[in-house]
């Protein structure tokens, strides 16, 4: 199945408390998302104590570029034109 197109959702970020609502339409899609990014941040903490345990620390990094369907662009377009 092909990733999400967060442009076609009906609601901004602004408005997320109906994006989050069971009844909505974006709502399976979202769940999609919990799930996916739930699953990224336990795999991201179990390697980072693991690489803690080598005596190897893991460092962070900033984005050079941004895919249109990233957080920030959708929660924040009006710093992305």
């Amino acid at each position: 199945q092909k990733w999400f197109d967060c442009t076609k959702w009906s609601k901004p970020a602004s408005e997320t408390q109906s994006i989050v609502n069971p009844n909505g339409p974006e709502y399976d899609e979202v769940l999609r998302v919990y799930f996916t990014q739930y699953h990224l941040h336990v795999q991201l903490k179990e390697a980072s104590l693991y690489c803690e345990t080598k005596g190897v620390a893991l460092k962070g990094d900033l984005p050079i570029g941004v895919t249109r369907c990233s957080q920030d662009v959708w929660a924040e377009p009006h710093l992305f034109k």
